[in-house]
């Protein structure tokens, strides 16, 4: 089974404790010291969640979890914050920065692995909820997510018909590298950015198929499928039924 990434940035004793025990026999960890290092690493390791001291260097991380929330490849990522303080300005200070969860030390152990499962389990099921789904719906993403999938969805939407519309295509369209843009749409739907693409393809078509009137050759041509065996296949795939099949039951 596949381990969920987890990216420790902080070096306090309690959190060597926990590395030491639970979360590494749970977790595939990565560890730093330094928030920017954490940044950086970040970006080529895509953790399913970051854990962070408040107390890290060269900046805190209140700006540790600023940057992270500010960066339309990162932001996804939830970020649990430790802090020793229990003033209610660093609770306050941690949720202006886009923590999801502010944990005061010392912790129980237990506590924090409850935490940690439920911020990547819920993230799980959002990119399940959405994985194969209609691309349109995106409500329950942050601001900045939900504006890339927007985003990625019309453009595919404002080339239907083109067939030569490709992934490189869409990435140099919202100015991303084919490696970021595949990580971004992962992250978020569980889809790689072919599959992505197809996937609204596949659902314009079924919608020229219910309200009828044209031929499947024509519904393929029309949804960027150039070759309409292609379709029918990728269309039974998804759908379960040809889109022969389809036009006689509308299902």
């Amino acid at each position: 089974m596949k381990m969920h990434k987890l990216l420790i940035v902080g070096g306090a004793s309690e959190m060597k404790d926990v590395l030491g025990g639970i979360l590494r026999q749970s977790y595939n960890i990565k560890t730093v010291t330094n928030g920017k290092r954490g940044i950086d690493i970040s970006k080529s390791f895509l953790p399913d969640l970051i854990i962070s001291d408040i107390q890290i260097i060269p900046f805190d991380g209140f700006q540790l979890c600023q940057t992270i929330k500010a960066d339309n490849i990162l932001n996804h990522i939830p970020v649990i914050l430790l802090t020793d303080n229990h003033e209610h300005t660093n609770l306050t200070k941690g949720l202006n920065a886009g923590a999801d969860a502010i944990i005061i030390k010392p912790f129980v152990t237990i506590h924090l692995f409850a935490q940690i499962n439920n911020l990547i389990l819920t993230r799980q099921k959002l990119k399940e909820k959405y994985s194969g789904q209609s691309a349109q719906k995106f409500s329950r993403y942050n601001s900045d997510d939900n504006e890339f999938l927007q985003r990625c969805t019309s453009l595919v939407l404002e080339n239907i018909d083109n067939q030569y519309f490709t992934v490189e295509i869409l990435a140099l369209k919202i100015a991303k590298s084919r490696p970021v843009l595949y990580r971004k749409l992962k992250a978020l739907t569980n889809q790689s950015p072919q599959d992505f693409i197809r996937i609204i393809r596949l659902q314009e078509a079924k919608k020229l198929l219910k309200i009828g009137g044209k031929s499947i050759s024509d519904t393929a041509y029309e949804t960027g499928f150039a070759d309409p065996k292609y379709f029918s296949t990728c269309f039974k795939k998804f759908y379960g039924c040809t889109p022969t099949q389809y036009s006689k039951k509308k299902l």
